[in-house]
């Protein structure tokens, strides 16, 4: 048999549609965007679905055809400059000499400016490049919106199982072993999709403990039966704003449509089973502030999951900075508030200088007013640094660089305060103590660690007491009723009542 030549390339986005500012080609260039070989040699041995895809088929004695990989922070939807781009240079990669398979690393929660989920506008487009049967296996985050287009398009669809996701590199690599046995004859996928009227919020959905434990649990059961090759629970991404946002499970058997859609419909009758235990209400920032200053026990994190980067949310809220300051903490340090105009001042005044910066509140009107520090300018840095994960080898995107853009370190130290807040030109999730690290901040050693995300930053953080996630305004709220859902298909719940 001839040496298989198989595609592989990414093209990853949380689009947060409430988020006004559009995501541009730079956007993806600023996190890593690579074409061609560089893509084979960038990502061969990563903890990424890029690096299972490529290792899998060296091991395999095929050939990968790097063509693009391209993912960019989670903000506004993408500007039709960047989707023609990126889409552009698979186009030009399949062009260039016949392949016998696809596999692409995709988010699922993708969204163009005009609305349209842009991994259907991409494999609409492949197929018309490759035709139907030519085999196209894809990975998805588990934050997916699952659309019968989607399932229908691609040959195969697998979900990551975990949320943290810590298993990219897994599903890669089995992506790439079921795209082989598909090249071999060996299985023959097909896919169907169960959704259900339920819109998750962003919390209470870690894959090891809770509710969704037990939605995850039940796909691998089914996992284990003769004749299922995958079962994905997905999640679905609440802040892109299009009709088919919520839950679904999708199904891949082999040969077996009725047994897949027995798969995914079971899963799927479990999650809606379990629909009232997904609620949960967060504590507000002052509450938190002071059960975390009441102890000496070690760190503990407050996380303002509504400024949330990760879900594409402006990152400069002021409302946990508001608390700290009200609060008089000690020991405590926020990451990071992006404002490039913040940035600008404080440079301008130069380290070592006291200065008067006005910090957040320009992203959106639930950003809160800006608020104005009396603070030392402490640090000055480039922003770059290497994401090295915890000593125990946890964390996204490990070995990875990181480039905030210019940040500053702010220090408010005045009357029993002790307060650095991190300034950053760019939008970065705190993902990992390396962040405080670059700026000479040791996590460890703080009694509060305020960041702007949920869910990817605590593996890390091995040293923490607790983590506290606080309830705020912001653009990736929990409060789902407070968002100006447009294209949305009503009834969901718990927007709707719904049995």
């Amino acid at each position: 048999m001839p040496r298989p030549r198989v595609l592989v390339a990414q093209m990853s986005h949380e689009s947060n549609t409430f988020n006004l500012v559009p995501t541009t080609l730079a956007d993806f260039r600023a996190c890593g965007l690579y074409t061609g070989g560089a893509v084979v040699e960038r990502f061969r041995g990563t903890d990424t679905e890029l690096g299972g895809f490529v290792d899998r088929l060296d091991g395999a004695g095929a050939e990968p055809v790097g063509a693009v990989a391209a993912s960019a922070i989670p903000s506004g939807p993408i500007a039709p400059a960047a989707y023609e781009g990126i889409v552009g240079e698979i186009q030009a990669a399949l062009r260039s000499g016949p392949v016998d398979g696809i596999l692409l690393a995709l988010h699922g929660a993708m969204v163009t400016e005009d609305g349209e989920a842009s991994e259907v506008r991409l494999l609409r487009t492949l197929r018309a490049e490759v035709g139907a049967a030519l085999p196209i296996v894809c990975t998805l985050d588990l934050h997916t919106n699952g659309t019968e287009a989607l399932v229908e398009l691609a040959t195969a669809l697998l979900p990551y199982n975990t949320n943290p996701h810590v298993d990219q590199r897994d599903r890669g690599d089995k992506a790439a072993a079921l795209l082989l046995a598909v090249l071999g004859g060996a299985v023959r996928p097909v896919s169907t999709l169960a959704p259900i009227p339920l819109l998750l919020s962003p919390l209470n959905q870690d894959t090891t403990h809770g509710p969704m434990a037990e939605v995850v649990a039940a796909a691998r059961a089914w996992e284990r039966e003769p004749g299922i090759l995958n079962v994905g629970p997905l999640f679905g991404f609440p802040f892109a704003d299009v009709p088919d946002a919520g839950f679904s499970v999708v199904a891949v058997a082999d040969g077996n449509r009725d047994l897949a859609a027995r798969a995914a419909r079971s899963v799927a009758d479990v999650a809606w089973g379990l629909r009232h235990r997904f609620a949960i209400t967060l504590p507000s920032p002052r509450a938190a502030c002071e059960r975390a200053h009441a102890s000496d026990a070690g760190p503990v994190v407050i996380a303002e999951v509504a400024d949330n980067v990760n879900a594409g949310a402006t990152a400069d809220g002021t409302h946990l900075l508001r608390e700290l300051l009200v609060q008089r903490v000690r020991g405590a340090a926020l990451a990071a508030i992006a404002d490039p105009e913040a940035v600008r001042v404080a440079l301008a005044s130069g380290v070592g200088t006291r200065a008067r910066v006005t910090v957040g509140g320009r992203g959106s009107a639930l950003s809160g007013p800006p608020v104005a520090l009396d603070a030392r300018v402490r640090v000055a840095s480039d922003g770059w640094f290497l994401n090295v994960g915890a000593n125990n080898g946890a964390g996204m995107l490990k070995g990875f660089p990181v480039e905030m853009g210019r940040t500053v370190v702010l220090h408010v130290g005045d009357e029993g305060r002790d307060l650095s807040v991190l300034v950053s030109e760019r939008r970065v999730p705190p993902i990992g103590p390396e962040m405080f690290r670059s700026v000479g901040i040791e996590p460890s050693q703080l009694r509060i660690i305020a960041v702007k995300t949920r869910g990817h930053y605590w593996r890390p953080y091995p040293f923490v007491r607790e983590i506290v996630e606080v309830e705020t305004p912001g653009l990736a709220t929990s409060n789902l009723a407070t968002l100006p859902y447009r294209r949305l298909r009503r009834p969901k719940f718990p927007l709707d009542p719904v049995e």
